[in-house]
């Protein structure tokens, strides 16, 4: 027996990692303008965490920028694992 499902179903947990993400990003900037923290100091942190973001998410679409998501996942007997015997 086997399981199959489209690759592109990893995309809905990451999408919402990375929307929580930008979410609590948004929510952080808007406490540092709003409550006065706007030394040199605190722009360059900011800086620093957007930058690093941004290297973060250039580096995961450099990374799956060619990876075919139609392609079929297969959990089962097709790697060896025999899921029909399992008793739960």
């Amino acid at each position: 027996m086997t399981f199959s499902f489209p690759f592109s179903l990893i995309l809905i947990p990451y999408g919402l990692i990375v929307l929580f993400f930008v979410i609590l990003a948004l929510v952080n900037i808007f406490h540092l303008v709003a409550y006065g923290a706007t030394n040199g100091l605190t722009f360059l942190i900011t800086f620093l965490f957007l930058a690093g973001a941004a290297t973060v998410f250039f580096l995961t679409w450099q990374g799956v920028k060619d990876t075919d998501w139609r392609a079929p996942v297969t959990i089962g007997a097709s790697v060896g694992i025999d899921v029909s015997n399992i008793k739960l």
